[in-house]
C-alpha cells in the first residue's frame, strides 16, 4: 500500500473513459447514460423481426434454420434426456448459420421447456449487459481501492483533520468492496453467456445477494452511503470538505499547492467520476436483476424501473451540485515550489547591470502564439534569455473536451532568434530562415535601464468561456495622474473564445480572439525582512528591477532573478489565466516565477436538469411499456452470411 498514492497519480491522469461514457458534468448526458442502461437491458428479451426485410435469398436460409431449431427442438423433446442437451443443440445450429441468440424470438422460443426458455432469456440479458460494462471507464485498480485512495489522497493534500471525513470514508470503502465483488460475479456470468451456460440457478445467486438478502440488500446500502458524496447529507464527506474549502480558500499553504500534478478541482472530479461509475454498475445490476425476475415469475416490473430511474436521477443531481460546489472553492493555481538557494544559479538568470550605459537587459515584446488554427492553446509557459533577450516561452497541446490536453501532443514552441545589426534604422533584427526582420524599439522589444526598469506583476484571469492561447510582454498604459508606470512592462495573453464541452476553439468576427492584461497597478507592500521564502506580491502590483549585494565580497547584481523553470511540472488542463509572481529567498535577494490559472471546471457544471428534459427522462409508466424494437440489435452476422 506504500506505493497506492503514486499509482493513483498514474492511474487518475491515464483514467480515461470510453467514448460512450458521458461528460460528468452535464446531467443530461448522465441520465441519459444510465437511461441506455435501462433500455439495453429492459429490452434485451423482445421479439426481433428485422431479419424479415432482408433479400428474398437470405430469408430463405433463416427460414430453413427456424425449420431446424423447430425439428431438433421436437426432436430432443420426445428423447429421453433430451431436455438436458437442447442448449447444446441451439448452439450448435447457431453457430452453424453465423447466427446469434437474438435470433430466437418467441415463436422459438415457445417450443422450449420453461427452465429452458427462461435461460435463453437470462443469457440474452447477460450479453447485451457485456457491451454495457465495456463501455464503462477501464481501471487497473479495483474501484474500492481507487476511490479511498483518490480520498485519503486528497486528505493528506489538503493536510485535512476531520472525523466525519474519516467515517465517510471508511463507509464509502465498505460499500464500494460490496459492489465491487457483485460486479466481479456479474461479469463472471456475462463471460459464461457466450456458451448459453449461465442457468437460472447461477443467476439466483446474484440476484439473491443483490435484491433478495435482507441481510446485505445492496440498495439499502447504496442510498445512505453515497449520501455522504452529496449536500443532502448533514455529515459526511462533502459537509467536512467543502467546510474545510470555505475556511481555508485564502490559507493554503504555498507548500500544499505548489509542484502538483494534479490539481485539487481535477482530484474532486474524479472522486465523483468514479462515484457515478460505481452507481452505473448498482444500477446495471439492479435492472438486470428486475428483469431476472420478470422472467421467472411473468411479472410487471415496469414501476419498479421507473422508481430506479428516478432515484438515480436524484442521486446524479445531488453529485453534479456537490461537485460543482467543491470545485468551486479549490484552489486553480499552478506554480512551482521554491528553489534551494543553492540552486537559484543552475534554474535561474538575471539582468545585466541596469546602471551601465553598456548594459544588454532587452525585453521581446514579440507575440509567443498557439497554432489556433490546428486547435492548439497554451499549456505551459517559462522566461528564458537567448541572445541577451528576455523571451517567454510558450508549450502548446491541442484541446480536448472538457478543457483537456491531448498529452501527444505537448510541444515547446522555439525561442525567437534575435540578432543585433548595423541597420541604420534598427539595434535588433529577426531571423526567419533566409530572412531578416527589423525590430521596432517599444512594440517589438524594449530595453531596462535605470529609471526604466519596472515591471508589473498581475494576475490576468480571462471571462468564462475563453482560454490562453498566446503571452507576450507589452510596454504598459499610464493608469496614474503622475504617470509613473508609463514606461512600466508587463504581461497580456491572448484569449481565445472556446467550446468547453467539444473542446473546439470559435474565434469568431463578433467574437473573436483578444490580447487582453492587467492594468490596474498598486503599490507593491515592502517586503518585511521575514527569513524564509514568502509570496510578497500577488496581484495587480510592480517591482523595479534594482542593484543589490548578494554575497560577502559585496559584488552587485540586478535583482529580482527571473526563474527558468517551467510554471507547471506538467501540462493537464487548459488555461484561463497566467501571473508573475515575486517569492523571496534568504541569500540571493527575489525571484520571478511564473505562474498559470487553470480553466475553472465548475463554471462549466450543468447540474439541473432542463424541465423539458427532466419530463423526457422521468416519462410515465407508458415509456416502460414501449416495446419498439432496438435497432442496435444484431439478429445474425451479416458479413459471415454468404448469400
Amino acid at each position: 500500500m506504500a506505493k497506492l498514492p503514486f499509482l493513483l497519480t498514474i492511474l487518475i491522469v491515464s483514467f480515461c473513459q470510453s467514448n460512450a461514457f458521458p461528460d460528468i458534468q452535464n446531467i443530461t448526458d448522465v441520465v441519459q447514460y444510465a437511461r441506455n442502461i435501462i433500455d439495453t437491458i429492459k429490452n434485451s428479451t423482445l421479439p426481433r423481426i428485422g431479419w424479415q426485410e432482408a433479400d428474398s435469398s437470405l430469408i430463405e436460409r433463416l427460414n430453413a434454420t427456424r425449420a431446424d431449431l423447430a425439428k431438433m427442438i421436437e426432436r430432443k423433446m420426445n428423447r429421453t434426456g433430451g431436455q438436458a442437451t437442447i442448449i447444446r443443440g441451439l448452439r450448435y445450429i447457431l453457430k452453424r448459420d453465423n447466427l446469434t441468440v437474438f435470433f430466437l424470438d418467441d415463436a422459438i422460443l415457445n417450443l422450449l421447456p420453461p427452465e429452458q426458455k427462461a435461460q435463453i432469456n437470462i443469457n440474452k440479458i447477460l450479453m447485451k449487459s457485456k457491451s454495457l460494462v465495456e463501455d464503462l471507464p477501464k481501471l487497473k485498480l479495483t474501484l474500492y481501492n481507487m476511490l479511498t485512495g483518490m480520498l485519503q489522497q486528497l486528505k493528506r493534500k489538503l493536510n485535512l483533520q476531520s472525523e466525519i471525513y474519516d467515517r465517510a470514508v471508511s463507509d464509502l470503502f465498505v460499500l464500494t468492496m460490496q459492489t465491487e465483488f457483485k460486479f466481479q460475479d456479474l461479469n463472471m456470468l456475462i463471460r459464461y453467456s457466450n456458451t448459453l451456460s449461465v442457468t437460472p440457478v447461477m443467476f439466483r445467486r446474484l440476484a439473491s445477494a443483490i435484491l433478495e438478502s435482507r441481510s446485505d440488500e445492496l440498495m439499502d446500502h447504496i442510498h445512505p452511503s453515497f449520501a455522504k458524496l452529496s449536500p443532502r447529507r448533514v455529515t459526511g464527506f462533502y459537509k467536512a470538505l467543502f467546510r474545510y474549502l470555505v475556511e481555508n480558500q485564502d490559507k493554503f499553504k504555498f507548500e500544499d499547492t505548489c509542484d502538483v500534478d494534479l490539481l485539487i478541482q481535477t482530484q474532486i472530479k474524479q472522486i465523483y467520476e468514479l462515484a457515478l461509475v460505481i452507481d452505473y454498475r448498482v444500477l446495471m445490476m439492479t435492472i438486470a436483476t428486475r428483469k431476472y425476475m420478470e422472467i421467472l415469475q411473468s411479472g410487471d416490473y415496469n414501476g419498479e424501473l421507473l422508481i430506479e430511474n428516478q432515484n438515480f436521477i436524484n442521486r446524479a443531481q445531488d453529485y453534479l451540485h456537490a461537485m460543482k460546489n467543491l470545485m468551486s472553492k479549490a484552489p486553480r493555481e499552478i506554480k512551482r515550489c521554491d528553489l534551494a538557494d543553492n540552486m537559484i544559479a543552475d534554474y535561474s538568470f538575471y539582468l545585466s547591470n541596469i546602471s551601465s550605459t553598456m548594459n544588454k537587459n532587452m525585453i521581446s515584446l514579440i507575440p509567443q502564439v498557439a497554432n489556433i488554427t490546428n486547435n492548439m492553446v497554451v499549456t505551459n509557459m517559462k522566461l528564458q534569455m537567448k541572445n541577451d533577450f528576455v523571451q517567454v516561452q510558450i508549450q502548446q497541446g491541442l484541446l480536448l473536451p472538457g478543457g483537456a490536453i491531448d498529452q501527444s501532443t505537448l510541444k515547446w514552441l522555439s525561442l525567437d532568434d534575435i540578432v543585433s545589426t548595423e541597420n541604420a534604422t534598427t539595434s535588433f533584427e529577426k531571423v526567419q530562415g533566409n530572412i531578416k526582420v527589423p525590430l521596432v524599439y517599444d512594440q517589438d522589444f524594449t530595453v531596462l535601464r535605470q529609471g526604466n526598469a519596472r515591471l508589473n506583476i498581475d494576475d490576468i484571469s480571462l471571462p468564462v468561456g475563453y482560454v490562453v492561447t498566446g503571452i507576450s510582454f507589452k510596454k504598459m498604459v499610464a493608469n496614474d495622474i503622475n504617470q509613473w508606470n508609463s514606461n512600466a512592462i508587463g504581461l497580456q495573453v491572448l484569449a481565445t473564445p472556446f467550446d468547453y464541452y467539444t473542446g473546439a476553439l470559435n474565434p469568431s468576427e463578433t467574437k473573436p480572439s483578444e490580447w487582453l492584461s492587467a492594468n490596474e497597478l498598486i503599490e507593491m507592500n515592502e517586503y518585511d525582512g521575514t527569513y524564509g521564502k514568502v509570496e510578497v506580491a500577488k496581484v495587480n502590483k510592480f517591482i523595479d528591477f534594482h542593484m543589490r549585494s548578494v554575497s560577502n565580497d559585496s559584488q552587485e547584481v540586478t535583482v529580482p532573478y527571473l526563474d527558468s523553470r517551467p510554471a507547471g511540472i506538467v501540462s493537464l488542463t487548459s488555461l484561463s489565466g497566467i501571473s508573475i509572481v515575486q517569492r523571496e529567498t534568504i541569500n540571493n535577494g527575489s525571484l520571478l516565477v511564473p505562474k498559470l490559472i487553470a480553466v475553472d471546471h465548475s463554471e462549466f457544471v450543468i447540474a439541473n436538469m432542463h424541465p423539458s428534459k427532466n419530463d423526457f427522462f422521468t416519462r410515465s409508466r407508458d415509456y416502460f411499456n414501449n416495446e419498439d424494437d432496438d435497432e442496435d440489435d444484431v439478429l445474425f452476422d451479416a458479413e459471415s452470411i454468404e448469400i
